[in-house]
């Protein structure tokens, strides 16, 4: 007989009054049911768990033998810009311009700045001339390449690593902000490590926090914003994005299309 729930069912012999109790089928069905609902996405979050860590943990020992192995030989094979804020862009305008950097390619990942003419100190048309006296542009111009698809910093990673896979490029140095160094270097370990690059996270703020120090020894007001500054960004931002960053290494995407929703200013930019 047919039966929707679990419970055990009379079957009475036919013209006998008697009745032995049965474990329907149903009871046996519904136990599996149970089993698969409760038990089925546990098993698949593990597997999941899984294999996100066995390649967090290949591309982070990856990372570690690239590092190892660029920093015995000494040398980093181009500038890499994180943009957000102007100040990046000129401290790695005249960084390239100095000693053995003057060979170096630099890369900026959607800056403030639009055109390379911006980094002209000679041009008497460029608006932003007087940030960046001191520069040599006949040098730089060569070196220089502006990129603008990166609406946030993971993508500044993930929009980037394959430009660097190309050339050949094992060590970069970013050039990014006090505060922003833990998630930057957090993302660079799964998304560039994992490809063999190593990097050199760079304060942009140093020198200029250096000289403001100097000058203003005794201001607790200063003091209080280089703590603020020294705090970085949330531990809940480093995590998002070293989720993302995570997710780009197993699947390809980078979750540019919801950061798109989030910022569409940035999309226009």
């Amino acid at each position: 007989p047919h039966c929707t729930n679990g419970t055990t069912q009379q079957l009475t012999s036919e013209g006998s009054g008697d009745s032995s109790r049965v474990i329907s089928p149903c009871m046996g069905w519904n136990y599996a049911t149970k089993f698969s609902v409760l038990w089925l996405p546990v098993i698949v979050s593990v597997i999941v768990f899984f294999i996100a860590g066995t390649a967090l943990r290949a591309a982070y020992e990856r990372y570690l033998r690239s590092s190892e192995r660029e920093r015995k030989n000494g040398h980093y094979d181009a500038i890499f810009v994180l943009g957000g804020h102007r100040s990046r862009e000129q401290y790695a305008a005249r960084l390239a311009c100095i000693g053995k950097n003057r060979h170096l390619p630099i890369f900026v990942s959607s800056g403030s700045y639009r055109t390379i003419e911006n980094f002209d100190p000679s041009n008497p048309s460029n608006p932003f001339r007087e940030s960046f006296i001191g520069v040599d542009f006949k040098s730089l111009r060569a070196r220089l390449y502006l990129d603008r698809r990166a609406i946030d910093t993971v993508t500044n990673f993930t929009t980037m690593v394959r430009v660097f896979k190309n050339k050949g490029i094992k060590h970069v140095l970013v050039i990014t902000s006090k505060s922003h160094i833990a998630r930057g270097h957090a993302i660079a370990r799964i998304i560039f490590g994992g490809e063999g690059i190593a990097v050199t996270m760079v304060n942009c703020e140093k020198e200029e926090e250096s000289n403001n120090r100097r000058r203003s020894s005794g201001s607790s007001s200063f003091n209080k914003r280089l703590e603020a500054t020294a705090a970085g960004e949330s531990c809940l931002r480093i995590l998002r994005d070293v989720t993302r960053a995570v997710l780009w290494r197993l699947t390809g995407f980078d979750g540019r299309t919801v950061a798109g929703w989030v910022h569409p200013e940035r999309l226009k930019s």
